[in-house]
């Protein structure tokens, strides 16, 4: 029988909740707190704070044209699937996380899967992002930042977030605006700086049985 992304996810849910944790504990990427709100996940331009990583982790691995599934799962097909995301446990006080996620395919091994994630997060320190890239990256934070304020529910989420994460409630209005100013400097700047594979943590989940990392088959 085969099986599909979302079961394996769903049989290892408590291995990728040890994860998440695990990677708070042990990340050290620090940023500064212009509010004094004790948020430290912002970066200092001079004129205007914004996070550059948020676009950096849809470029890398939301979304069908996201690097992680053009080159590792389409092309090279290593992996069921890959994602990139920020905060496995949301919004947080003090340092946050960037996790890299992909789900090995049938008879790929986990070190080479790793060789390839590791690439396409290392292409980005090197030769930064295109202006193609950073535009859908741009729409899709956009969509994303107007579709939570279309319900009560998803407008009062928000004011409770602005008013525990940042300085003052009225941020809520001028917040969009610094994401669609960061630049490709500015993703590869941060990308230089916190995807230095010095920072990284990489936790290898095995199938029971199989000591090489390879998975399907007897």
């Amino acid at each position: 029988q085969r099986t599909t992304l979302m079961d394996w996810l769903d049989h290892h849910r408590y291995v990728w909740l040890s994860l998440g944790i695990a990677l708070i504990m042990a990340t050290f990427v620090f940023g500064t707190d212009p509010n004094g709100s004790g948020v430290k996940a912002w970066f200092n331009l001079g004129l205007f704070h914004f996070q550059p990583s948020e676009l950096l982790k849809i470029i890398l691995g939301q979304g069908e044209s996201s690097r992680l599934n053009v080159t590792v799962v389409r092309r090279a097909k290593a992996a069921l699937g890959a994602q990139v995301f920020m905060n496995p446990v949301e919004s947080r006080r003090g340092p946050g996380t960037l996790v890299a996620l992909a789900v090995a395919n049938q008879g790929v091994g986990v070190e080479g899967l790793d060789t390839l994630v590791a690439a396409q997060l290392d292409s980005i320190r090197t030769g930064g992002v295109t202006p193609e890239e950073l535009t859908k990256a741009k729409n899709t934070f956009r969509a994303g930042y107007i579709h939570t304020r279309e319900t009560t529910l998803g407008r009062a989420e928000a004011l409770h977030h602005y008013d525990m994460f940042h300085g003052s409630v009225a941020e809520i209005n001028a917040d969009l605006e610094r994401y669609l100013a960061v630049t490709a400097d500015d993703i590869r700047r941060v990308a230089t700086t916190y995807l230095d594979p010095a920072n990284a943590v990489v936790i290898v989940v095995r199938t029971v049985g199989q000591p090489d990392g390879r998975t399907g088959g007897p």
